[in-house]
């Protein structure tokens, strides 16, 4: 390889995480103040395995460059949509093509992982929904602050273990091997 490819994915991973970021900060305190804090993490961090997940089973295991983080952020999308459903909202079909218009601009600016942003989008949408539906005489505020903090500190975990597995290391060679 020429290093082009270095350059590509150096410059593409730069982009994405600006734009990751921006998207953040523009629907995530909206998501957190309807779900609240334990509720929005666990929102976040499983609309993005279920992302990673699908991405898996739609590319056969062999995706686009990715972190997860794009499938938590349009997970973050797709609850305010699952939200404002579950609300009633008359607008919601108006947030719901809002929404789909910033997806398909971030989607398709660059070749990007579009299964695990599907996955995520669908998994934010439906938790998005039951969160927003479940009802609060339950009291699962601290189950879910405890799953929430599980979530974390497995997180954390699993990237310190893939940083150190010998096979990471393998197909992190391979994929910056590849031309973009």
């Amino acid at each position: 390889t020429t290093g082009h490819g270095f350059i590509f994915v150096a410059n593409h991973g730069l982009s994405t995480l600006a734009m990751n970021g921006w998207v953040f900060s523009r629907v995530g305190g909206d998501a957190e103040r309807a779900l609240g804090k334990a509720r929005f993490t666990i929102l976040f961090v499983l609309s993005g395995v279920l992302g990673f997940l699908v991405s898996t089973a739609w590319y056969n295991g062999i995706s686009p460059p990715t972190a997860g983080a794009s499938g938590a952020i349009f997970g973050v999308f797709g609850c305010m949509i699952g939200v404002a459903y579950a609300r009633r909202d008359p607008n919601w079909k108006q947030i719901l093509v809002q929404n789909l218009v910033w997806l398909a601009i971030l989607a398709f600016m660059s070749s990007v992982n579009n299964a695990a942003h599907a996955g995520g989008l669908a998994t934010g949408a439906l938790l998005g929904f039951l969160f927003t539906k479940e009802s609060r005489k339950l009291k699962l505020d601290l189950p879910f602050g405890v799953f929430a903090g599980a979530l974390l500190v497995l997180s954390v975990a699993s990237v310190a273990l893939s940083a150190a597995s010998p096979i990471w290391r393998v197909v992190r060679a391979q994929e910056m091997s590849r031309e973009y």
